[in-house]
C-alpha cells in the first residue's frame, strides 16, 4: 500500500513539474508550482527512504531516490538564492532548467525500472542490471547541454 502512494506521489510530481514548466511565463504561477514539485520530491524522497529502510542493504532505487532528490534541490537553489545566481551570471536560468529538466525524468525511469523487470519475468527474459544504469544515464545524455 505504501508503495502505491509513493508511486502515485511520484506521477503527482511529474504532472506538477510538467505544469511548472508550461506556466513559466507566468512568474506567481510557476514559483507556486515550483514549490508544490519542491514539496512532492521532499515527501517522494522520504517515502523512498522509508521503503528502502525495510530492505537490508543500499538499492539502486536508494541511490536513484538521493541523486533525484538532489538535483532537484539544485535546481530550486539556483533561482531562489541571489549569491548564486549573480556568480553564475545570466547562464543561471541555463542550469536552472537542466537541473529541473533532468529531475522529470528520475520518476519516469524509476517507474519503468520497476515495470521492466516484471513484464520481461512474464515472458521468460531477465532484466539486466547494466540496463538499468543505462536508463539511470540517459537523461544526462541527451538532455540539452
Amino acid at each position: 500500500m505504501f508503495a502505491a502512494l509513493h508511486i502515485a506521489l511520484a506521477l503527482v510530481a511529474f504532472v506538477v513539474g510538467v505544469v511548472a514548466i508550461r506556466r513559466r511565463g507566468d512568474r506567481t504561477t510557476h514559483r507556486r508550482l515550483g514549490l508544490a514539485y519542491i514539496a512532492c520530491w521532499l515527501v517522494l524522497g522520504a517515502s523512498g527512504a522509508l521503503l528502502g529502510a525495510r530492505r537490508p542493504g543500499v538499492s539502486q532505487f536508494e541511490i536513484i531516490n538521493i541523486v533525484g532528490v538532489g538535483v532537484v534541490l539544485l535546481g530550486w537553489t539556483i533561482p531562489a538564492v541571489g549569491a548564486i545566481r549573480r556568480r553564475l551570471g545570466a547562464g543561471w536560468l541555463r542550469w536552472h532548467v537542466r537541473f529541473l529538466l533532468g529531475s522529470l525524468a528520475f520518476p519516469v525511469i524509476a517507474g519503468f525500472n520497476q515495470l521492466a523487470p516484471g513484464l520481461l519475468g512474464l515472458a521468460g527474459l531477465p532484466y539486466p542490471g547494466w540496463a538499468f544504469w543505462a536508463l539511470v544515464a540517459s537523461p544526462f545524455l541527451v538532455l540539452p547541454r
